[in-house]
């Protein structure tokens, strides 16, 4: 067989999650970045297809993380995208650019907001990595905004808590907060209503202080 037909093979294998398959393919000098006609790397594909093991292999080999394809989508962006954890977690280990975006101005945390169902721990992680979570992308949304209009309060705070900025506002003028009240009332009203709690609860935690200083005997007198 000639290393065209191999490339043929392998790409079929990566997609299949066949690491063995891979690693023999690998073994007899098909580059691991090779890619099909859309420009999609074994890496790329393996992310995606959320196939583990065949990330890892493909790392071992040395196949780059921060090769972009058509449109400008990495591994990482992809894998964000799709929820694939651990491909993720490896992807990130490996030195993959946690802030390429694609040609839409998606980075990983922006794909991983905008469709955030079962993906808390792809965004803590991207967070732990130091992601930038305050990029915009073309549509003039960050990560933040996203997470506001699926009414997802508990990664919001996530994300504000890891450091994202939630005073840049959209094309239409928004905040994060203001599309928060716009498409879910009563998760904005209970956000509200919390704040203010942890803002009285700080206040006399400092009031309670400063009391207990004032308090304390004097023994040199």
């Amino acid at each position: 067989m000639r290393i065209r037909e191999f490339e043929e093979d392998i790409i079929s294998a990566v997609r299949n999650g066949y690491t063995e398959t891979v690693r023999l393919l690998l073994d007899r000098g098909v580059d691991p970045n090779t890619y099909d006609t859309f420009k999609r790397t074994l890496l790329m594909q393996a992310a995606w297809y959320g196939h583990s093991e065949t990330v890892r292999l493909l790392l071992e080999r040395k196949a780059d993380p921060n090769i972009t394809g058509k449109t400008g989508q990495t591994a990482l962006t992809g894998a964000a995208h799709y929820g694939c954890t651990e491909a993720v977690r490896l992807l990130l280990n490996a030195g993959a650019d946690k802030d390429a975006a694609d040609e839409g101005g998606n980075t990983s945390v922006i794909m991983a907001c905008k469709y955030p169902r079962g993906k808390r721990k792809i965004i803590a992680a991207l967070c732990a990595a130091g992601a930038e979570l305050d990029a915009i992308n073309n549509e003039g949304r960050t990560a933040l905004m996203y997470l506001s209009f699926e009414g997802r309060t508990s990664l919001m705070k996530l994300l504000i808590k890891a450091g994202a900025d939630a005073n840049i506002r959209d094309k239409r003028d928004r905040t994060a907060l203001d599309i928060l009240k716009e498409y879910h009332l009563e998760k904005y009203e209970k956000w509200i209503q919390n704040t203010i709690v942890k803002s009285r609860q700080q206040t006399l935690k400092r009031e309670d202080s400063r009391r207990s200083r004032r308090c304390v005997p004097d023994f040199d007198i």
